[in-house]
């Protein structure tokens, strides 16, 4: 038999197990979702395919995950301006979640410090600590979220991307 402690003490384990798996997973996906940016803004400016990589070393790597999204946003206005407003924009919204996401787990603790008369709770949540303590549950259906609208978003970029690369 386990005392209560031993149980608390797996409990919290056991959150903390989760949200690794958890960062490392959202911040693989999100390094994903950028290298495909980066070849949809590539494919726009039809560099030469000895000097894509080049491109992508000297100039797209120097460049802040926000920024990528601020390019590809003005390429989609440019190429698709009959549909930005009806489809680029929804996904931009979706770029936008997916990097919110991805900077809560690169930059926010998990919370495990229960006093031992707090209950644990099943889900974990990401601290904040700027202007003031912050926590904020992220939970199963949260990750399951996170990765419904990775997949709609990578697909979307995929297709703009082969579009460009066919004009």
């Amino acid at each position: 038999m386990s005392t209560i402690q031993e149980q608390r003490e797996q409990q919290l384990r056991d959150l903390a197990e989760r949200s690794i798996y958890y960062r490392g997973h959202i911040l693989h996906r999100t390094a994903i979702l950028e290298k495909e940016m980066e070849v949809l803004i590539v494919m726009y400016f039809r560099i030469h395919q000895d000097n894509q990589l080049a491109f992508m070393e000297l100039i797209l790597d120097r460049m802040s995950f926000s920024d990528k999204i601020s390019v590809m946003e003005q390429i989609l206005k440019k190429v698709f301006t009959d549909l930005f407003e009806k489809e680029c924009s929804k996904t931009m919204i979706l770029v936008r979640y997916i990097k919110d996401v991805r900077n809560s787990f690169a930059h926010y603790n998990v919370f495990l410090s229960y006093k031992e008369d707090e209950k644990i709770p099943k889900e974990f949540s990401l601290t904040n600590y700027r202007n003031e303590v912050k926590h904020t549950p992220f939970t199963k259906g949260d990750f399951s979220l996170f990765n419904d609208r990775f997949e709609k978003t990578k697909k979307n970029i995929i297709q703009w991307r082969n579009i460009l690369a066919a004009i």
